[in-house]
């Protein structure tokens, strides 16, 4: 369901839908936080990919704290 979730927020944002899009990305970042089965790459992305649609609201700060994030995990895998 994440995934599905991240997927249909990517293509929002990249459609210039950031605003429908964040809703979204905050669901699948709930869902890969919530369930241990959640994959560290899986988690990754999310956050990037939740980092890029806050970018695009001029959300700057929330978008660095999330690339961050995605930075420390991705150097763990």
């Amino acid at each position: 369901m994440a995934e599905v979730l991240d997927r249909l927020g990517l293509i929002y944002t990249r459609q210039g839908r950031a605003a429908e899009a964040e809703p979204l990305f905050t669901r699948a970042l709930a869902i890969v936080e919530r369930y241990p089965a959640s994959t560290v790459p899986e988690l990754v992305t999310v956050l990037e990919d939740y980092a890029a649609c806050l970018r695009m609201l001029g959300k700057l700060h929330d978008a660095e704290s999330l690339e961050a994030r995605a930075k420390g995990l991705g150097e763990t895998r």
